[in-house]
């Protein structure tokens, strides 16, 4: 899934305030961390809600500020995420120094690699299904019947 560029907590400190890691990557760094009791709190550095042009809008809207001057280098093209004529499409875009208005957005969106989408799908919908298998119907009570509030996970875990 995308990974935030501007955001990176690394495992220690996640682990430090007691938080696990449940997805880490070795050049991402920590994907998704959840509350200590495993479910109530999902903490994702990435963005699992990205839609197939999100991170080309980002990439224009930081190649028009370096355009304008606003920043000293142009942006790095997202990883993993165009195929390899994207590549070679925006790559060709930034050295012929044409302006923003041609900016090859429809041509590029042909040849985005959205890779993330189910798995944001599946992560959204086991988190759901997990809240709905350990809350009570009777919206005053916190759990259902049988579920440990220490460690509600445990009866998942037999």
């Amino acid at each position: 899934m995308p990974h935030s560029r501007w955001n990176d907590v690394g495992a220690e400190s996640f682990t430090a305030c007691g938080l696990p890691v449940l997805v880490a990557g070795e050049e991402s760094g920590v994907a998704m961390a959840s509350s200590p009791d495993g479910f109530r709190q999902i903490y994702f550095q990435g963005h699992p809600e990205y839609d197939h042009n999100s991170l080309l809008k980002e990439y224009r809207r930081d190649l028009q500020q370096y355009r304008e001057g606003n920043s000293e280098r142009a942006p790095y093209l997202p990883e993993h995420y165009l195929t390899p004529a994207g590549i070679r499409l925006a790559n060709a875009y930034l050295e012929s120094g044409a302006p923003i208005s041609d900016f090859p957005e429809a041509a590029l969106l042909e040849e985005v690699d959205v890779t993330w989408r189910d798995t944001a799908k599946a992560l959204f919908a086991n988190w759901l299904g997990l809240v709905y298998q350990l809350t009570h119907q009777d919206r005053r009570l916190q759990f259902m019947d049988g579920i440990n509030p220490a460690d509600p996970l445990g009866r998942l875990r037999r």
